[in-house]
């Protein structure tokens, strides 16, 4: 292939992969986790350091229990909220500004990707296919897309496993100071993803007691240390309840959904046959790669939480490249063409495995939905306007009122507006505007997560009663009562009344062309018209 086409082809990617990520990247606005990390970002340019509290509104999902008694934040790493508070200090704050630094962190991913596999393999074919892979993965490109640390644990996961392979594997030393940085720069992006990527490829690698093994490791252990002190991070992990049988039946149940996400998401399982098949064709880089990612499945999943694509993410690197060593591998390029894109605009070819597994999902068999074309779902979002229930009250509110009740998504509302948000419930004052979030479907499954969940209970303050109720209809019936005694006024926006401003996730991810997907936002209203 000539030199000019190649640089040509790269740089194409390199456009598709700016459209992707930075098209309409303010349009959405944040949803509750993505305003978790800026609304904690902004307050730091004011505090220096990750404070949750600023006099008025404290950021929690777990009411308080992700921060300590200097309201500084413990739960999650610190990474991602310096990052975005450098780009809201460099361009200010805003929705754009609060997700550019990771679809920045994305089109470096892809730099990064095809820049390491061309020095490894000597193959520019299998390297730009990789990055072309990467880039057209729609669960890659929408995290790209989010205020969040995905983007960075993904461009450092990245850096880690090939610095690691180079510096232990080859015996490069001069791959150190990258094994050290991306390893460090990992776990301060996300630490239990860090944790599992570094024993991951240890397991991978083999234990060979080098003194490189021991030096590295040791690093990173004493460079983190100080924060791990600090933030107490091991009082705030969730454990398996019950005894051994269980907790392994919980690991193995986390295992299988896992597989299902990354069938669906990630990578078609049944490839997977193909690509062992030709085993012996594949040198030591490509077993490394197969078995980080085998062992590094197995690890996330002991999450004692419920089993979540964000933490699986990193996969759609490796993912990427065995793909690409697969179309590779086959002789023919009409047959090349063929498979690439049925592999990019279809999930043809995750449908075996699928149909295979399908009965053993008992519940939320619909969000998977059989067939799939989500590039094409893509292609509708970057070229449409999109208004989620928080952007409609925003826009609605217009600024009045002092203080709102919000069932879910209180931080996006901490983000956009200067409302005192109530958490508790009784009311200890009385809210200028109540919003229940989420058609019932959404609610309840979602509420059944968190009576099941011991640091979730931390955010609801439940009260039990005597009869029969749950908590989560005992505080719905005590909404609805309020309402009727303090006359508020129902105001209906059409828009429809999702749990989430849109998540990134797959499964609950809208595009904008869905139809019927849950009934229109209610909000309800005190005297707000008179107040400033």
């Amino acid at each position: 292939m000539p030199r000019n086409l190649k640089i040509i082809l790269f740089l194409l990617l390199i456009f598709i992969s700016s459209i992707f990520f930075f098209v309409r990247l303010g349009d959405m606005y944040l949803w509750e986790d993505e305003a978790e990390t800026a609304v904690i970002s902004r307050n730091i340019l004011k505090y220096d350091l990750p404070v949750t509290y600023d006099g008025k509104n404290q950021v929690t999902q777990e009411g308080g229990y992700d921060s300590n008694s200097q309201h500084v934040w413990t739960l999650q790493s610190w990474l991602p909220h310096y990052v975005t508070a450098g780009s809201f200090k460099l361009f200010g704050v805003s929705t754009f500004t609060a997700r550019l630094p990771y679809a920045l962190a994305g089109l470096f991913t892809v730099f990064a990707v095809f820049i390491i596999l061309y020095w490894q393999k000597k193959d520019y074919k299998l390297a730009l296919l990789s990055a072309f892979f990467l880039v057209f993965n729609v669960l890659f490109v929408l995290h790209v897309r989010q205020c969040r640390y995905y983007a960075l644990v993904m461009l450092f996961f990245v850096l880690w496993t090939f610095s690691y392979y180079k510096y232990i594997l080859e015996d490069s030393k001069r791959y150190f100071p990258l094994a050290l940085l991306s390893g460090f720069l990992l776990f301060n992006a996300q630490y239990y993803i860090g944790t599992c990527s570094w024993a991951a490829v240890v397991f991978a690698g083999g234990f060979r007691k080098s003194k490189k093994q021991i030096q590295l490791f040791l690093s990173l252990i004493v460079l983190n240390f100080p924060w791990i002190i600090y933030t107490r991070i091991w009082e705030k992990s969730s454990e398996f309840s019950g005894d051994i049988p269980t907790r392994l039946t919980d690991c193995i149940v986390n295992l299988f959904i896992n597989l299902v996400n990354i069938n669906h998401f990630i990578f078609p399982l049944c490839l997977l046959l193909l690509f062992l098949l030709v085993k012996s064709a594949l040198d030591s880089f490509d077993r490394y790669m197969l078995a980080v990612t085998v062992f590094f499945l197995l690890l996330i999943s002991t999450n004692p939480l419920l089993p979540q694509i964000r933490y699986i993410i990193v996969l759609v690197f490796p993912a990427a490249y065995i793909l690409a060593r697969l179309v590779v591998a086959v002789k023919y390029k009409s047959m090349q063409v063929l498979m690439l894109g049925l592999l990019i605009c279809t999930n043809l070819f995750s449908l075996p495995f699928w149909f295979t597994v399908k009965p053993l999902l008992s519940k939320n068999q619909e969000y998977y939905r059989d067939f799939r074309t989500d590039l094409f779902s893509l292609g509708y979002e970057l070229s449409h306007d999109y208004t989620g229930p928080i952007e409609s009250f925003v826009k609605y509110s217009q600024g009045k009122g002092k203080t709102i009740f919000v069932s879910y998504e209180a931080e996006p509302i901490i983000f956009y507006t200067e409302l005192e948000v109530l958490r508790d419930i009784p009311f200890k004052k009385k809210p200028d505007w109540i919003i229940l979030r989420g058609d019932n479907k959404q609610k309840y499954s979602f509420m059944k997560w968190v009576l099941n969940n011991h640091e979730a209970n931390h955010v609801w303050n439940y009260h039990y009663e005597k009869d029969n109720e749950t908590e989560w209809a005992w505080r719905e019936n005590y909404i609805k009562k309020y309402l009727r005694e303090n006359n508020y006024v129902a105001h209906t926006l059409p828009v429809p009344n999702t749990l989430w401003e849109n998540r990134p996730n797959l499964l609950f991810h809208r595009f904008g062309h869905e139809k019927n997907i849950a009934e229109n936002l209610v909000i309800y209203s005190a005297n707000v018209e008179n107040q400033d």
